[in-house]
């Protein structure tokens, strides 16, 4: 016996309609009535309600309807196609905004001082050692030369990602290469021009 009319025999049985049975299953009366026309069928999940409320066990339900049998074995084929796209998709995705977000910051400058850890002046060096994550490394700096005092000059550090096993945390700039006059002060900056630390030499530097 296909399951439609096992449906309709156990529902008849229990004295139950098919709207009964629908509230029963969480479904509307049409749904009973095309399964037990045998229309079309119940998934996989409602099968399952259907052998609890009506007492059917499952080998039974199944085995009497072999094309029912064979549309599981298809819509499970169908979900795991799916659910297959669908981790593709996720994963092209999020592959994709990892390359966006990469790129929007591949390089960005040193904005606050927590980022510091100490700033020394060696003869005519300046040695800075930041606070960077292992996936960051300083990749450079600019020296702004239009400074308001002329003992005065302001340096932006720039890092950029790195996950390879070269991290670089510390960096030397050269101020005798950069200056050509006499500094007392250093000032690191951001992009917008903001001063997060400022060091003051313990001599001119010529």
């Amino acid at each position: 016996m296909d399951i439609g009319n096992q449906i309709k025999e156990k529902r008849k049985e229990k004295g139950w309609t098919q709207e009964e049975l629908g509230r029963k299953l969480n479904v509307t009366r049409a749904a009973v009535s095309n399964w037990e026309a045998s229309r079309n069928y119940p998934d996989i999940k409602t099968i399952v309600d259907i052998s609890d409320i009506l007492s059917i066990s499952l080998d039974k339900l199944l085995k009497g309807d072999a094309e029912m049998v064979d549309k599981i074995v298809k819509d499970n084929k169908k979900i795991r196609k799916e659910r297959l796209i669908f981790f593709i998709l996720t994963f092209v995705l999020f592959f994709i905004l990892l390359i966006i977000t990469f790129d929007r910051y591949k390089n960005v400058e040193l904005s606050n001082s927590n980022q510091i850890k100490q700033v020394e002046i060696d003869g005519e060096d300046l040695q800075i050692n930041t606070n960077l994550p292992l996936y960051r490394s300083l990749t450079g700096y600019f020296v702004n030369n239009n400074r308001y005092h002329e003992d005065t000059i302001q340096i932006e550090l720039t890092s950029s990602i790195d996950f390879s096993l070269k991290h670089q945390e510390k960096m030397n700039i050269e101020l005798q290469s950069n200056l050509s006059k006499k500094i007392k002060y250093i000032e690191i900056i951001n992009s917008k021009g903001e001063i997060f630390e400022t060091v003051e030499t313990n001599k001119y530097i010529e």
